[in-house]
């Protein structure tokens, strides 16, 4: 009798994970290749100009996602949450594939640029419903106990997706030279995206629909319009959104996305120390999620985001410090406390973002605000961060910024102290 339902949860588990997994593996290794795609995909006249015109179509997928939380909450909410997966997983798998067998610029001219920005709005569009697809289904198909726990599987999905990528990246230009990276070896990773995304899919077609869904069926309460519910009777809910997705859509991509770029061109390292530290984070962040989880099982996720913030506000400067000392095992410890405050304020996250809608609005309101929230700072804050570090030669940038996140997501989140949460 028991057996069943940990089965269930295995099945969830495993076809939510490689959805996440394959939208971040896909957002890092494009990252890693744009002076490839820049060669590739453009004419050669000028380098400047092409790799210009690879970072807009790369920004395409970031500013598509508002636009992607709006269609698959409105299909999750209308139709179910096992439908709007399925379809973001196909609308995400297939670009993968069309980018890897799609011919080059030399073949096909300027329609490669236009066929890959066409892809790019795709996966940008697909991104939008999967953060908010898996972090629904999740919670409304675990153990009410447990809650917390497996909504920290959403980002560990993130952190598989991130070391594949990496990893993937190190293999190719270490491994096979770059004149094969530039030749063929720049299809690589879409095939194994494609392996992802297909082995997603297959898995989640055998999904059951989450039981507080089936319950909303049957008392037919769902919404023939939910995103104009939510704007009618939970305005307060989408500013909060907002508001603790700040820190954490900051320190994100501070910590994880732009580490890279600091570590090489501020602290001068060597990319593969640079890429191996990188790693090493990824590493600790994800041992440290699911601990994150157990405790916002146990004590509450307002709490420990809470507690998360204000470890941020008060530990982000000396954290930095020990980053920028030139010895490995300074580095180390800086990087190791910064991950562990990123896994504790991530890891409630999905519960706690599931908590402020009813079952009828709660797909589109998680997709529309925090995709909104991403497309308004999470691209920015990497670029305004290197702003302030060239302009003001502020090695310690980073931490002022992830501390002004903290300070505004700790004002929210002690707001809602005293706060009626629909899954408690």
């Amino acid at each position: 009798m028991n057996s069943r339902p940990r089965l269930n949860l295995r099945l969830t588990l495993s076809a939510t994970l490689l959805g996440n997994t394959l939208e971040w593996y896909d957002y890092i290794t494009y990252g890693f290749l744009v002076p490839v795609y820049s060669v590739v995909f453009f004419s050669a006249e000028s380098h400047r100009l092409a790799l210009f015109l690879a970072l807009m179509i790369y920004a395409i997928g970031s500013f598509a996602r508002p636009l992607g939380g709006i269609l698959f909450g409105f299909i999750g909410d209308r139709w179910g949450r096992k439908t709007a997966l399925i379809s973001s997983v196909f609308l995400m798998t297939l670009p993968v594939i069309v980018i890897s067998i799609m011919p080059s610029y030399a073949q096909i001219g300027v329609a490669a640029a236009y066929l890959l920005s066409a892809m790019r709005f795709l996966q940008g569009i697909s991104a939008g419903g999967e953060y908010s697809g898996i972090s629904v289904f999740l919670i409304e198909s675990s153990p009410i106990r447990e809650r917390g726990y497996f909504g920290s599987f959403v980002y560990l999905g993130v952190v598989f997706g991130l070391l594949i990528g990496a990893i993937d990246y190190m293999f190719l230009t270490m491994e096979i030279g770059t004149a094969a990276l530039y030749e063929w070896g720049w299809r690589i990773p879409g095939i194994i995206g494609g392996f992802i995304g297909c082995t997603a899919f297959y898995l989640r077609r055998y999904l059951h629909e989450t039981p507080l869904y089936h319950r909303c069926q049957s008392l037919k309460e769902v919404k023939l319009f939910p995103l104009a519910a939510i704007f009618m009777r939970h305005k307060r809910a989408l500013l909060q959104i907002f508001g603790i997705t700040v820190l954490e859509t900051i320190a994100f991509n501070l910590l994880i996305i732009f580490s890279l770029t600091y570590l090489t061109h501020t602290l001068k390292m060597p990319f593969k120390i640079a890429m191996m530290l990188n790693l090493f984070q990824l590493f600790i962040l994800g041992i440290c999620l699911p601990i994150a989880g157990k405790l916002a099982s146990r004590y509450g996720s307002r709490k420990v985001a809470f507690y998360a913030a204000l470890g941020f506000l008060l530990f982000s400067y000396p954290l930095f410090a020990l980053i920028t000392i030139p010895s490995l095992f300074a580095q180390c410890i800086g990087l190791c406390g910064l991950a562990f405050l990123l896994a504790a304020y991530c890891a409630p996250m999905p519960l706690l973002c599931c908590d402020l809608f009813p079952t009828s609005v709660r797909y589109s309101g998680i997709a529309f605000g925090y995709n909104a929230t991403i497309a308004i700072i999470g691209g920015t804050a990497p670029l305004f961060t290197f702003y302030l570090i060239e302009r003001f030669r502020m090695a310690n940038a980073p931490a002022f910024c992830i501390m002004g996140a903290a300070l505004i997501s700790a004002l929210v989140l002690m707001n809602m102290k005293n706060q009626r949460f629909y899954l408690e």
